[in-house]
């Protein structure tokens, strides 16, 4: 599936913690940021994890990968997507998709492309995902592709 005109794939650093955090920071709805706040912290490794990561990606078990989608007129992010590949016959893989939801013709995209490269690495295992409701385009794209609901969350706070 092409990639929609005026938008640009380009790939996205595993060290690249303040992408991410940008593109969450402006996407997520305001009243979930008042319990979840999106702050730099959840983003950032810590150095000592920086330093040993060569040897976590050696022991793990996944390889992971993310692409970004930036709006060409002016470099924005507007989506993320990623992949989890076992690298082991048995398991699971995952696909993740941010989209911000003012951009949601980008959905069928971002879903058609992290699955299919789930699929060309490891065609024979389950593939899963975790969607906020926030995003209804990427849900009605997975359900539209055949994944199925098995769980529907509520995390609920108090302000105090």
């Amino acid at each position: 599936m092409p990639l929609p005109s005026g938008y640009i794939e380009m790939p996205l650093k595993e060290s690249d913690w303040r992408t991410r955090y940008e593109l969450e920071k402006r996407i997520v709805p305001a009243d979930l940021q008042e319990f979840e706040p999106v702050v730099p912290g959840r983003f950032r490794t810590p150095w000592p994890i920086r330093v040993l990561a060569p040897l976590f990606r050696f022991a793990d078990t996944t390889r992971d990968r993310d692409v970004v989608v930036r709006r060409t007129r002016d470099q924005v992010v507007v989506a993320r997507c990623g992949w989890s590949v076992s690298k082991k016959p048995r398991g699971t893989n995952q696909i993740r998709v941010r989209l911000d939801p003012a951009h949601a013709e980008l959905a069928p995209y971002l879903v058609h492309r992290a699955l299919a490269e789930v699929l060309a690495k490891s065609p024979s295992l389950r593939v899963e995902t975790f969607l906020p409701a926030w995003m209804p385009a990427v849900s009605h794209e997975v359900e539209a592709l055949g994944f199925i609901r098995r769980t529907s969350n509520k995390t609920m706070g108090m302000k105090l």
